[in-house]
């Protein structure tokens, strides 16, 4: 049985990120059961991010999981404390050479775009129902991104999400 978070986190990203269409890249490696889920069970920061390395050595180590998320259930409800997290996780994660084959994507509840105010609709593209660290092979995201304009896809979102909230 799986755990009640990880079922909200795939209704989310279903009916958020797949629906509206706000990373065209992710429904065949959510379609095709592709992601390795986990919840987050250390105390320590060390400890979390040991298991961010253990996700990417799992991803390493099998082929068919596309990408991965680390899950916090309790953690990191203040959004400051898991932006330190998340660049501490980054920074390490550069040291270790593991950037060249993973990039890390924070999405938070209260996630906030620099430059943004807090109550833009447009900070809803990384608001999630939980503190998430999302792992992607750097080799997938090259090949999505090929022939793709990102900035045309984050200025969609943006636009969309926008228009949506006024429709609210």
């Amino acid at each position: 049985m799986e755990n009640n978070s990880i079922d909200n986190l795939k209704l989310w990203i279903n009916d958020f990120i797949i629906k509206f269409n706000i990373c065209p890249f992710a429904k065949p490696s959510f379609r095709n059961h592709e992601i390795l889920y986990r919840v987050n069970q250390a105390q320590e920061m060390e400890d979390q991010i040991a298991e961010v390395v253990f996700m990417m050595n799992d991803l390493i180590e099998n082929d068919k999981i596309s990408n991965a998320f680390l899950l916090f259930e309790k953690e990191y409800q203040q959004f400051d404390d898991f932006l330190e997290f998340f660049y501490t996780t980054e920074a390490i994660i550069e040291e270790m050479n593991y950037h060249q084959d993973f990039q890390i994507v924070s999405f938070h509840p209260e996630y906030q775009f620099d430059g943004i105010e807090k109550s833009d609709p447009a900070n809803q593209r990384n608001q999630s129902p939980f503190p998430l660290i999302h792992i992607l092979r750097i080799k997938e995201v090259t090949k999505a991104i090929v022939g793709n304009n990102t900035k045309k896809i984050v200025d969609r979102n943006i636009k969309f999400l926008r228009e949506r909230d006024t429709e609210i």
